[in-house]
């Protein structure tokens, strides 16, 4: 059994390795954002983003969302770290085998129309996302974070050079914007390929028929969780592409650039937790450890999430181009909307420890149905202000039950008031943010009331953060 110090000290690392693998590419897409938005317009815009986030979909449904089991079993130290790789190469080749296959149909039989050049464009963007995917999550699984961080910045720099040459040197539009999301994937995808650990486990490949059976059985469910993530995620985009026309489409996407900040903060933080959770043997919460680290999290996103809403017109000034300027108005609610999916994934992990992914996915699709009747009855009404509040609702949804379900493994209560109360706090920046600058006193003097309030989470943090060399 590992000491809390210990734990600490593990998590803390592994969270500056995840932080730092998640936050180069998805900076480098950031700072991309004056460019593409400058020379496409909101229609381009909104049709590459349907086709990356279709892409994206695929990569976990088609795949049976493998990698995840992959991930599971290698990190749990207990099975062949070689022969859980073979079934998801064997998966996922076969997966994009299949998909090969249906875009030709499709294509040749002309069923998409005006749209159907742009088919093989989201099967290649499929393809590389696909084995991106399995190689990352072996490597996170086998601790090997560094041979990721490597390709992270690799493919930035790709996607930042391949957007360059495509958009501004060749000026071939929306063509250009997908060859460079497809190249750099690519290039990731080879930096990755040639590590020597995924090289020998390669080599050493070895079919295990028992240990298939066990990944799939795990990862199987997960492809209901990942629809439903998709449909809390993106399905708001098509309802309003078919309502409202691919240029709000573009402008609503481009506003949540600005809650993907929060993202990278959290992927960085739920890998390191899924690691610390799956790799603990306890059953419970015995020493407080999983206790401390939620609310730690949830203080330290608040604080992100308020000062993002603060001073969210002035990114969308710097960030967004012409048109693309009316995102602001979206952004605070899809900022909220990411801290509650932020602390709502950390709670579901406690499902993946337990191994049952048929609960993450009844947990997830709970939030998707309450997400479709949102967007059904907001949408035609409210058109993206529908969309933002129904992502919002879905994923405070998922958050609670999440919560609920998480707290028993709780060495102690939860305090329950300053949850409450937090989440008062930004709900009401959220509201305020939405009327723009007009209110920003008002804004700095309830984000000053919340950091005195919390100051002793704050406190507890930095302490941890300071001292971690003295915890190894």
């Amino acid at each position: 059994m590992e000491n809390i110090s210990y734990k600490w000290s593990k998590f803390i690392r592994n969270t500056i390795s995840f932080l730092l693998i998640s936050a180069i590419p998805k900076f480098g897409s950031i700072i991309l954002i004056p460019l593409c938005t400058s020379i496409l317009t909101t229609s381009e815009y909104g049709e590459g983003d349907i086709i990356v986030t279709a892409a994206t979909l695929m990569t976990t449904t088609m795949t049976l969302c493998v990698s995840d089991g992959v991930f599971r079993y290698i990190v749990s130290g207990k099975h062949n770290k070689n022969e859980a790789l073979s079934v998801g190469i064997i998966v996922t080749l076969v997966a994009i085998a299949c998909s090969a296959g249906i875009v030709a149909f499709v294509h040749s039989a002309g069923i998409l129309d005006k749209h159907n050049n742009y088919l093989w464009y989201g099967f290649l963007c499929f393809a590389v996302m696909s084995i991106n995917r399995i190689e990352a999550y072996y490597h996170k699984g086998d601790d090997n974070t560094r041979i990721i961080k490597k390709a992270s910045v690799v493919q930035s720099i790709s996607l930042l050079s391949f957007t360059i040459l495509f958009l501004v040197v060749l000026k071939i539009g929306l063509q250009g914007y997908l060859l460079a999301v497809i190249l750099s994937y690519v290039t990731a995808d080879v930096v990755m390929l040639t590590s020597k650990r995924f090289i020998n486990s390669i080599c050493c490949f070895s079919w295990n028929r028992s240990l298939a059976v066990a990944i799939l059985s795990y990862s199987i469910p997960m492809v209901f969780s990942a629809i439903a993530w998709w449909i809390n995620n993106v399905s708001d985009r098509y309802i309003l592409l078919y309502l409202n026309g691919p240029a709000i489409v573009g402008v609503y996407a481009v506003s949540s650039k600005i809650p993907s900040i929060v993202s990278v903060l959290y992927m960085g933080i739920i890998n390191a937790f899924q690691i610390s959770t799956i790799s603990d043997t306890e059953k419970e919460d015995g020493d407080g450890f999983w206790k401390d680290v939620y609310e730690s999290t949830s203080v330290f996103l608040l604080a992100i999430c308020m000062i993002l809403i603060v001073v969210n017109i002035w990114i969308a000034k710097l960030l967004f181009s012409k048109d693309f300027f009316d995102g602001w108005r979206y952004a605070p609610i899809l900022i909220c909307a990411a801290f509650f999916k932020s602390v709502g994934d950390m709670c579901l992990s406690v499902t993946m420890k337990e191994r049952r992914s048929g609960l993450h996915a009844l947990i997830v699709s709970s939030a998707a149905v309450l997400n479709i009747i949102g967007n059904i009855i907001l949408i035609p009404k409210y058109s993206a202000y529908g969309a933002a509040f129904s992502t919002l609702g879905s994923f405070f949804l998922m958050w609670f039950i999440a919560y609920t379900h998480a707290s028993r493994y709780f060495s102690s209560r939860m305090n329950t008031t300053f949850i409450a109360m937090s989440s008062i706090f930004l709900v009401g920046e959220m509201l305020i943010g939405c009327f723009g600058s007009s209110l920003f006193i008002v804004q700095v003097i309830l984000f000053a009331v919340f950091m005195v309030f919390s100051f002793p989470y704050i406190k507890d943090i930095f302490e941890r953060i300071m001292h971690r060399k003295e915890t190894i």
